[in-house]
């Protein structure tokens, strides 16, 4: 793309030019302009951002370093180079927001910033950058949409947004709700590994889901099965490169190593809470047992911490309410070659082999092998 220099050792940018060629590989997704513009807030270091949405018109304000009129100007600039400088990360996101909502044809769209004192106004694409009278602190970046895009624009716009801030450092408000964020739900460990951000929450579940995120908002998600135990998880990671759609996370080094850091992340979880489950503080007897039945030989075994930690911890009770751990039951089932369960409890000294309570295991115990 040819262009002119423009004093300083600054890049002048033809902007139907650059326009042209972003249109033909950006974002397959064109409606989720207002994602990208909470991640821009987010990047630009607001502590809340709020979203207004009213009719067509959706609207994201915010507190955070100011776009200044040079930047404005050169709206588009960071989406022609390498995406790998996090000191451009705020501008890359809201010129993707504005291309995505200019996809949709919209009767308005204007990017308004100011430091209180003095404030400036883009409307895109081809608008040029004009000083208003009203000073504003903070940035407001706000569409108007065409009824014949959406539906209910600011329904639609709401449940797009509502579960996927769930990795958002600040408040994420629509009107006066705020989303939902793991950092304040119950149930969730964090952990924080190789400069990325994680929450995991235990399911009892065949795989793994885990929802990949980019300044604190979900990009895709992710399916997986871990070895031992499965979770629901948000990983956090400004790292994550997108690809030219945005809508997923390249499957590069990065990627690679944030799974397996996560796969190690579950299993710290599970040493934690078989510790706690000494303690009879565990609320996860449920999950640990399940991933009990993915065990084989407990003398081949002790290599991994967390499957150790599952063969020695009372997770499981017999009849008699004595609490017991995997490693005796299995080997009270290799010397007798069975098992006995009850449905009630039976009186000490009515067996001499060891009986489980049935009506708390279920069937978790018949599907192993040893």
């Amino acid at each position: 793309m040819k262009g002119e220099w423009a004093g300083s050792g600054s890049f002048k940018i033809d902007r139907e030019a650059a326009l042209r060629k972003l249109e033909r590989f950006q974002l397959a997704d064109a409606g989720a302009f207002p994602e990208w513009w909470v991640r821009c807030a987010i990047a630009s270091g607001a502590s809340e951002v709020r979203v207004e949405l009213e009719g067509g018109r959706v609207a994201v304000r915010f507190k955070g370093r100011r776009f200044t009129p040079e930047e404005l100007d050169r709206v588009w600039e960071p989406l022609l180079g390498e995406p790998g400088d996090p000191r451009l990360a705020p501008r890359r996101f809201l010129a993707i927001g504005l291309l995505a909502a200019l996809r949709l044809k919209p009767k308005r769209l204007i990017v308004e910033s100011g430091d209180g004192e003095s404030c400036h106004r883009l409307e895109p694409p081809g608008g040029r950058v004009e000083a208003l009278g009203a000073p504003l602190d903070g940035t407001l970046v706000e569409v108007a949409l065409r009824r014949s895009w959406f539906r209910r624009p600011a329904r639609e716009t709401r449940e797009r947004l509502l579960y996927r801030c769930l990795g958002s450092p600040v408040p994420v408000r629509l009107g006066e709700e705020e989303l939902p964020r793991v950092r304040s739900l119950e149930g969730w460990w964090a952990f924080r590994r190789d400069g990325m951000s994680g929450w995991l929450s235990p399911v009892r579940a065949h795989g793994s889901r885990f929802d990949l995120c980019v300044a604190g908002v979900r990009v895709c998600s992710e399916h997986v099965v871990h070895p031992i135990a499965q979770v629901d998880g948000v990983l956090e990671d400004d790292d994550f490169r997108l690809d030219l759609s945005g809508g997923s996370v390249l499957k590069d080094g990065r990627h690679s190593r944030a799974l397996r850091e996560a796969e190690l992340a579950v299993d710290e979880l599970i040493i934690r809470e078989c510790r706690r489950a000494a303690r009879a503080e565990t609320r996860r007897l449920g999950w640990l047992r399940d991933a009990c039945t993915r065990l084989t030989e407990p003398t081949r075994e002790h290599a991994r911490p967390a499957i150790k930690a599952l063969w020695d911890a009372k997770l499981f009770s017999t009849a008699q309410g004595r609490r017991i751990s995997l490693r005796h039951v299995a080997e009270v089932r290799r010397r007798s070659g069975m098992l006995h369960r009850a449905a009630g409890p039976i009186p000490v000294g009515d067996f001499e082999q060891l009986v489980l309570a049935l009506q708390e295991h279920g069937d978790a115990l018949s599907d192993m092998v040893y």
